[in-house]
């Protein structure tokens, strides 16, 4: 794989990559609205929900969370 091209991999909820996953969404997404998340936010985003991130050189640049519409889809 190329030095810069993203590794992207599913990662668990409450894992270390999970936090700083949430800590660059805080940052990217939150705080220039002057949002912060709540406990009660970051626990809902338990299984069934399912949680992406792209990173590079080690460090997380992207993240996404799966969420399933039904029990099929």
């Amino acid at each position: 794989m190329a030095e810069d091209a993203p590794e992207y991999l599913e990662i668990l909820h409450g894992s270390p990559e999970w936090e700083e996953a949430v800590e660059l969404r805080q940052d990217v997404l939150r705080t220039p609205l002057s949002l912060r998340f709540s406990e009660a936010q970051l626990a809902a985003e338990g299984p069934p929900e399912r949680h992406v991130v792209a990173r590079v050189g080690g460090v997380i640049v992207g993240t996404a969370i799966v969420v399933p519409l039904d029990a099929a889809t």
